[in-house]
């Protein structure tokens, strides 16, 4: 029996290769024939059944095509974020979150054992698309395949899957290979699914390949290798891995798709407190929808909390749009947005969603080409308690020069002064140290003939020099006008620079020197030097944890508490830590501000170099000898040199710096109840600033010294222009402050 229907069209693409430009009036359907007519970039097929319209609408059909499991799989979205060339010494380099990325879950490896390709495939405006208007040109060279990876997706284990392709090239000798990876990629190995070389033309052709997932893999990605005599290109277009043993008609993974990204800073990661929420949304629309079918933006916190949701209405014509979102978001701390179908599905084509931090924003004198003026200095900090901003007051006063990286803790002596070296911007000694004897709000300076490292309580000046692979210790009595070689014992010896922290004096005169450096075939570790004869003598090194920058107080019940950066990067070829759920996002996050994972033939330094750049705490209960209880003190990578203080209620408060990104960080503080294993949910912001943060030094003032009450705390903080390329001297200031009670 013979039927005729009439079809509804758009402007389509043919299903295999371009094939003349016909007006399609209608289709005459045989039962189980297939009966094709060309039109302008169009034609209908029926397949088992079943009738599909191909191109850029959806596929018309009796019965619910495979699901196409790839992401952005026409190319109509963008790879990720773009690059943005906002200063010149901290580019965002924009960061892939689809397609080639390098550091999703299996291609990491390739980055972490340095196989990335010279160039890396880029989307491009095609005339001739398979569907829609852009596809993906892979670069290659006679001496360099190339390759194009896919995000990585959830597959059965032991089903049976098609992926397939459609490409061309203009090179003669160009071949493509399809492939797919179950396993972590390692392209000195083989795929888990390969299929031959296949030569290539100049007109679009589909290529597929079928095979069965082994019953112990449950994900997987695409790997498109391209190669040739030559340099060259292979473009590839609507990609598709379904399941069942042969390829269906092409779609997307669902009718809309979408891509969140943001014209900002640090590759568009960086928002700035008090101003709108700038998202770009990018859709690519495969069939028209009802005006009912609304999407929803979701802004999660790390930790998963749904903070925030909009709905935005759904395109309603195919092809691609964009849309600028301007929204009042109220929030500080690090997010992720998503945006869902109105069925509840994920539409976003980043594997991670988009993830993004809001700094707060103060005016406290730190400008980029130029501080503000003094009388403009904020007289207060600011602190969060879940991502709302509130102000306490402070008062901040600037000092008389600068001192760089600080130095931890400061000491009140017994005549209550508070001393602090004055260094350089490259953390040199400037041959004076600034002194304060009201509790920061005044300071003048003496000249020193030595850099000063540790102040005694009894006022004398400690200074350690790296002579001969040993630290020497030397001592003033007279605030650094003249110095006595303490001992002939040095501490040492060290095959490197190694970073020493401040001396402590514990309350019985015992002094505690934690010093941080890598013995050989080992970690790069801070130990614990002690000495019962003011430093005479001295014990060997007692192991506290990785890695350095070290501070040790005494608390009031006699335990110590050590505050240590830890940067302790993985070895070459490493990569599973980077993926730990612990601090993923974090990295993550790090990674993609600063655009690393974005730069073609990066090497391990560039990509994988830090999991975690943090604070450590640890304790001791018998004076420095034993250490326990490593735990985390901050999470963020970029979150490091930090130090604590111990307040008379027992509160311990936490300081460090926050460079994640450096633009609009600064100091910040945490208050622990139990010493330093949970935390208060108030974060406390000492500092924003426009260049890069400098590091704090801190005390508790005595009642004296503060406004007559206990637990004031002064904080010395700055920034470090030169780090970023701004040619101005750095800023000093002093924060006397309290936490909340």
């Amino acid at each position: 029996m013979t039927t005729f229907a009439p079809v509804n069209y758009k402007e389509l693409r043919q299903f295999s290769r371009w094939n003349g430009a016909l007006k399609l009036e209608e289709a005459l359907l045989t039962e189980g024939v297939a009966m094709m007519c060309f039109a302008r970039f169009a034609k209908v097929v029926l397949i088992a059944g079943m009738l599909y319209i191909l191109g850029n609408s959806v596929a018309a059909k009796a019965n619910s095509a495979p699901k196409n499991l790839l992401p952005n799989a026409s190319f109509e979205l963008t790879l990720g974020q773009a690059k943005h060339d906002w200063v010149k010494n901290n580019p965002g380099y924009g960061s892939a979150t689809n397609w080639t990325d390098m550091v999703n879950p299996l291609t990491i490896k390739l980055a972490a054992t340095d196989q990335l390709p010279e160039n890396m495939p880029v989307i491009e405006p095609v005339d001739d698309a398979v569907n829609g208007s852009r596809a993906v040109a892979i670069p290659f060279s006679a001496d360099q395949p190339g390759h194009l990876t896919s995000p990585v997706v959830s597959l059965k284990p032991g089903q049976a899957y098609t992926l397939s392709v459609y490409a061309r090239s203009d090179i003669p000798s160009a071949k493509l290979r399809l492939a797919v990876w179950n396993r972590v990629m390692d392209w000195r190995e083989k795929p888990d699914a390969e299929g031959e070389p296949i030569p290539l033309s100049d007109d679009w052709q589909r290529y597929e390949i079928t095979f069965n997932v082994a019953s112990y893999f449950d994900r997987g990605a695409v790997d498109l290798l391209v190669e040739g005599e030559m340099e060259g290109k292979v473009w590839v277009d609507a990609v598709q891995l379904e399941a069942g043993p042969h390829a269906t008609p092409f779609q997307t993974r669902y009718p809309v798709e979408v891509a969140v990204t943001a014209d900002k800073p640090f590759s568009g990661m960086l928002h700035l407190m008090g101003e709108p929420l700038e998202l770009n949304l990018a859709s690519h629309t495969w069939d028209e929808l009802p005006d009912s079918d609304n999407l929803t933006l979701r802004v999660e916190t790390f930790a998963g909390k749904l903070v925030y949701t909009k709905e935005i209405p759904c395109p309603q014509t195919s092809g691609s749009n964009k849309e600028k979102l301007s929204l009042d978001f109220p929030l500080v701390g690090n997010f992720r947005a998503r945006v869902y179908s109105a069925a509840g599905d994920e539409i976003g084509v980043s594997s991670y969603g988009y993830m993004f931090t809001v700094h707060p924003v103060m005016n406290d004198g730190f400008g980029e080409t130029q501080s503000g003026a003094e009388k403009d200095d904020f007289q207060g900090i600011l602190y969060s308690r879940d991502g709302v901003v509130h102000t306490l007051p402070a008062e901040r006063i600037r000092l008389p020069i600068f001192a760089g990286e600080g130095g931890w803790n400061f000491t009140i002596t017994a005549d209550n002064k508070i001393y602090l070296m004055g260094r350089n911007t490259t953390n040199e000694s400037v041959g004076a140290a600034m002194r304060s004897g009201d509790g920061g709000r005044t300071w003048d300076t003496v000249k020193t003939a030595r850099r000063v490292d540790t102040v005694l309580r009894d006022g004398s000046f400690l200074s350690a020099e790296y002579e001969n692979e040993h630290l020497m210790l030397y001592r003033s009595q007279d605030e650094g006008r003249t110095w006595q070689r303490l001992s002939s014992d040095p501490v040492g010896p060290f095959s490197q620079w190694p970073q020493s922290g401040p001396i402590t004096q514990l309350s019985d005169g015992t002094f505690v020197w934690p010093i941080g450096f890598k013995k050989p075939g080992l970690n790069h570790v801070t130990y614990a030097y002690r000495s019962t004869d003011a430093g005479r003598t001295w014990s060997e090194g007692y192991p506290i944890c990785p890695t350095g920058e070290p501070s040790i107080i005494e608390l009031a019940s006699g335990s110590l508490l050590a505050v240590v950066r830890n940067n302790l990067m993985p070895p070459f070829g490493t990569w599973r830590a980077y993926l730990d759920d612990k601090h993923e996002d974090h990295w993550r996050l790090w990674m993609l501000q600063y655009g690393m994972a974005y730069r073609s033939k990066a090497r391990f330094g560039d990509i994988l170099s830090s999991v975690q750049k943090n604070v450590l705490l640890v304790d001791s209960d018998d004076g420095g000898v034993t250490w326990t209880n490593v735990r985390a003190g901050s999470r963020c990578l970029g979150e490091m040199h930090g130090s604590a203080v111990e307040l008379p209620d027992g509160r311990i408060v936490l300081m460090h710096v926050h460079r994640v990104p450096w633009l609009n960080g600064g100091e910040r503080a945490r208050v622990s109840r139990d010493g330093g294993n949970t935390w208060d949910k108030e974060t406390y912001y000492l500092s924003t600033v426009l260049t890069y943060p400098e590091y704090s030094t801190n005390c508790v003032l005595p009642p004296e010294l503060a406004d007559g009450k206990p637990g004031m705390i002064l904080s010395v903080l700055g920034d470090r222009p030169g780090s970023v390329g701004v040619d101005r001297d750095g800023l000093m200031q002093a924060v006397r402050w309290r936490p909340l009670p």
